[in-house]
This record gives C-alpha cells, structure tokens and sequence, in this order.
C-alpha cells in the first residue's frame, strides 16, 4: 500500500500541468498529522508514505512530520519540486529509510518554461547537494505534448548524477492540466519502449492499454490475472487496490482525481475500515460498453477519474471513439 500524504496545499510554483491545482495555504494539523501516521502504521506498517502537496517542505512542521514518518515507517518519500532551501538547511532527510525525490520536467529550456526561469538550476544544485551527502536522489516526470520531444533527452542528462530511480508519468487532464495537452496511448507507448531502450538505471515506467499485449491472453489469463490483486502489468489505475491519498483535513480519497468523493476521514476512523467500506460500496464504471469488454476483469475501466468526468478514461483504444468523448 503506498500512502500519498498530502501535508500541504501550500506550493511555490504554479505548473500548468499539477494535477491538484490551484495553490492555498491549507495545510494539515501538526498533531492530526503525527497521529494519522500512527493509525497507518497500526493498519499498514509495510505501507510507503509519499510526502507530498503542494510543496510538502513548506509545511511549518515538515521536519517533526517527517521524523514522526520514518520513525514509523520503513520507506517515507519526500515528493519535492526541488527548488526550497530546505535540504540545505537540515538534516532529517539523510536518514537511510527516506528517499528524495524531484520533479524534473525535460532539458534546462523546457524545464524553465513549464515550472519558471532558473527553477531547473535550482533543481541540479539541489542534486548535486544531497549526492555530496552520499544519498541517491529519485526523479519524477510528467509528460505531456508541451514536453514530449524533451524526454528521451534527459537519460543523458541524469547519467551525470547519482539516480536511483526515473518515474515517469502521462500528464492527467485535472487540475491545472488541460485535455488538450495530453499525449495518446501510442505516443505514450512508443516513448515508453525508446527509454527502456536508452536509460542505464532503474526506470519506473510502464506501458497503458497495451493492445498487442491485451489481445494475446486466453480467458484463463485474464482470469488468473484478475485474481492476482498485486498484478499491475495490466492495471491502468490504482485507486483502492495500491494507492490512497489523505488531504490536509484528514479526508481519504481513492485518488487526486477525485477529491469530490471522499471515503472517510482518518481522523475519525482507520484507514483499513474506511476501505472496507469502500470496497464494497465503491462501483465507478457505468460506461456499458467498457462493463461489457472481455478486458474489464483485469483494466476495471482505467482511470476512475476520467470516468467520472468524462463518462470513460477518453486514453482507451478501444472505446475512444464509442463514448463521443
């Protein structure tokens, strides 16, 4: 179970691209905070805590929320822009069970357009910092139309440092984002097999809706595969099964995308209850056709949140041009 702790809605940057939107200073209750990592770790003590906003530095607490979480935990991951003082001004993020990770966007030129003038130095200095304290750093990655030929670009650039780890993601249509700018499956697909081809280190990445792949299972693959809850070759969303998110009032959602149906609060009960719960009354899909395709037992209809506001996730080859969307 990875657990994305959203401490802040509070950023210093303004991407065209987040997917949560509108930056505020609404940030999470120091105390609320320390005793919601203890009920997940009462539930979940396996689970990876992600870090997260806004930016999640600029919490007035970030070092007594973070110190509380690995203490706890055995994986807690800063999701840093990469651009705050913060990593030069303490030292609670060195610790062995906590992973650093920064979003870089494409080359210096690219990176700059999409997240502001000189925030990619800002970046590299900042990496250049935390690999002299000898720690790996980790990079996240959205892609779009607005930086898809800048992509294959950066394995070159990254060789220059110590990366443990490349995740790379399609930009999704919420929040700043615009539809528009969304790149197709194919374009995902094929830039997907051209970086596992070009990057020497360890890539998070994988290919969606993958048709050549989907059309040669048998019945009894796509039954064994829906059977196998930790099988995610095929899953193109992992709302409930992989993934929960908790916002700054304590609030669980199944996903940043659908922070208008809230699960339950952390506050009030345990994150093991409220998925039970949820579990059993949670049914997104209505979309007939997609209920109908012999793929829906292992894809459960992508992404629920392009199902909810577009009445199916608009990516899928093979209901793209059935749901008029």
């Amino acid at each position: 179970m990875t657990v994305y702790y959203i401490i802040t809605h509070n950023c210093n940057l303004l991407c065209p691209h987040c997917i949560r939107g509108a930056s505020n200073n609404n940030n999470m209750n120091t105390q609320s905070a320390i005793a919601g990592l203890n009920k997940l770790f009462d539930d979940y003590p396996n689970a990876t805590i992600i870090l997260s906003g806004g930016e999640p530095t600029l919490h007035p607490d970030f070092d007594i929320i973070l110190q509380e979480a690995s203490k706890l935990f055995r994986c807690v991951v800063i999701n840093s822009n990469g651009t705050t003082n913060y990593f030069r001004t303490s030292d609670s993020w060195e610790q062995n069970n906590i992973i650093v990770q920064f979003s870089i966007d494409g080359d210096e030129n690219t990176h700059n357009e999409i997240r502001g003038k000189g925030n990619f130095e800002k970046v590299i200095q900042n990496i250049e910092f935390i690999n002299h304290n000898n720690k790996q750093i980790w990079i996240s990655t959205t892609v779009s139309k607005n930086n898809y030929d800048s992509i294959k670009k950066l394995p070159a650039i990254f060789c220059k440092y110590r990366i443990g780890k490349w995740q790379i993601a399609p930009m999704m249509p919420f929040g700043n984002a615009s539809r528009s700018d969304i790149i197709s499956i194919d374009e995902w697909n094929e830039l997907v097999d051209e970086l596992i081809e070009i990057t020497p280190f360890r890539l998070g990445v994988r290919k969606l809706f993958d048709i050549q792949k989907l059309i040669s299972l048998t019945d009894s693959d796509i039954q064994r595969i829906a059977d196998n809850s930790r099988n995610i070759d095929f899953r193109n969303c992992g709302c409930l099964r992989s993934k929960v998110y908790v916002y700054p009032n304590m609030n669980v959602y199944p996903c940043t995308c659908l922070t208008d149906m809230p699960l339950g609060r952390l506050s009030k009960d345990t994150l093991k209850s409220i998925l039970e719960k949820a579990n059993q009354s949670c049914k997104i899909c209505s979309f007939e056709k997609c209920r109908k395709c012999r793929y829906f037992p292992i894809c459960n209809g992508g992404c629920w949140g392009m199902q909810k506001k577009y009445g199916a996730d608009i990516r899928c080859p093979l209901i793209g041009e059935l749901t008029g969307v």
